[in-house]
C-alpha cells in the first residue's frame, strides 16, 4: 500500500479545521503546521532569542509570547511577516516531516493542515494538496465569530495570503465551502474516501 501525505490549505476561516476534524473522526492522524508552529514560538530558546533581536524585547511577556504584539508587526507589513516565518518555518517543517515519518509507520494517510503551502513553496512536501476555498464574505464572518478580529484585521490577513484563484492552478482538489456545515462535512468525507483509493 503506498503511504500518502496530504496537505490541506486554504485561507483563513475557510475550513481547513473542520476538514481536519472530519478526517480525525474517520480515524486518520492530521498535523496542524500553526500548533507545532505555537508551540516552537514559545519553548524553543533559539527561536526565542532570533525573534527578540528581529521584533524587540516586547516580543516576549514573562517568557511567553505576546501574540497581539507579534501580529501587529506582522500582518501589516509583508516584509516583516516574511522575517518571522523564515525563523519559525525551518523547525516547524523539521518537525513535521518527523511527525508525516512517524504516522506513516503505521498509517497509510497522513494530513497536515497548513494555510501556507504554496506561499512559502512547501508543496513538494505532499503527495497531493487538498485546497479549502470560501467566499471573502463567509471568511470574515466566519473568523470575526470566533476571534474577535474586526472585518478589517480579518480582511489585512487574507490579503496577505495569495487568492484562492491563484491556488487553484496548483492544487490536485480544490473543495468549495459556501453552504451548510453538513453538504461541506459530506465534500470533505468524500475526499478523504477518494485519496484512500488512490
Amino acid at each position: 500500500m503506498k503511504k500518502i501525505r496530504i496537505g490541506i490549505t486554504g485561507g483563513i476561516g475557510s475550513g481547513k479545521s473542520k476538514f481536519c476534524e472530519v478526517a480525525k473522526n474517520l480515524g486518520y492522524k492530521v498535523i496542524l503546521a500553526d500548533e507545532i508552529s505555537k508551540d516552537i514560538l514559545a519553548n524553543d530558546s533559539n527561536v526565542k532569542k532570533e525573534i527578540i533581536e528581529v521584533f524587540g524585547a516586547s516580543s516576549f511577556i514573562d517568557n511567553a509570547p505576546n501574540k497581539k504584539y507579534l501580529a501587529e508587526q506582522v500582518f501589516s507589513n509583508p516584509e516583516q511577516l516574511l522575517k518571522i516565518n523564515s525563523i519559525l518555518h525551518p523547525p516547524t517543517l523539521s518537525r513535521i516531516n518527523k511527525l508525516m515519518d512517524e504516522h506513516l509507520k503505521t498509517d497509510d494517510l497522513v494530513f497536515v493542515e497548513s494555510a501556507l503551502i504554496y506561499e512559502i513553496e512547501i508543496d513538494e512536501m505532499f503527495d497531493y494538496v487538498v485546497l479549502i476555498t470560501a467566499t471573502d464574505e463567509n471568511k470574515i464572518k466566519r473568523v470575526s465569530e470566533r476571534s474577535g478580529l474586526t472585518a478589517e484585521e480579518i480582511k489585512k490577513r487574507i490579503d496577505n495570503q495569495l487568492t484562492d484563484d491563484e491556488k487553484k492552478g496548483w492544487a490536485d482538489f480544490t473543495l468549495e465551502n459556501n453552504g451548510t456545515e453538513q453538504d461541506f462535512a459530506n465534500k470533505c468525507g468524500f475526499i478523504i474516501n477518494l485519496l484512500k483509493s488512490l
